[in-house]
């Protein structure tokens, strides 16, 4: 039913990346981040590549084979609240507690756009199966026409 559910990760409270392999209960791979807590986990639908955001800020690109990032990126100022990926693996958006959601170019890691909350900050976010990002922020749920 799930293509990409052959290994499980796990998030931990602690500052540290754990891998579990095809949904079994014993690690096989636990490393420290070297930054804050981890609060974000999502992973690339394209490459299965893990996407940590953590209270620091940064937004850490994980492979089970490495005990090192494979890409880090300091996204927000502050803690990151959202990290989320399009199927393509070609843009990821990032929310954090500065208020601010960006859209990134994983082919360049450079930021393409941000946008600044209003009354609420922004907290959740997803890209649909049509690439349509949708971005919580308070009790509304925002789909950006120009992304």
């Amino acid at each position: 039913m799930f293509p990409l559910a052959k290994k499980c990760v796990c998030l931990s409270i602690t500052p540290t990346f754990t891998h579990y392999p095809k949904l079994s209960f014993f690690k096989v791979a636990a490393f420290p981040t070297g930054h804050g807590d981890l609060d974000v986990l999502t992973h690339n639908p394209a490459n299965a590549i893990v996407c940590s955001g953590d209270t620091s800020g940064m937004v850490c690109m994980w492979s089970p084979n490495s005990k090192k990032p494979l890409v880090e990126m300091f996204a927000h100022r502050g803690p990151v609240h959202g990290v989320a990926v399009d199927q393509r693996g070609t843009y990821m958006a990032t929310t954090g507690l500065d208020n601010k959601m960006r859209l990134w170019d994983l082919r360049t890691y450079k930021e393409l756009y941000s946008y600044s909350g209003q009354r609420y900050g922004f907290s959740n976010l997803t890209f649909s199966q049509r690439n349509c990002l949708a971005i919580g922020s308070g009790p509304t749920v925002q789909v950006p026409s120009d992304i």
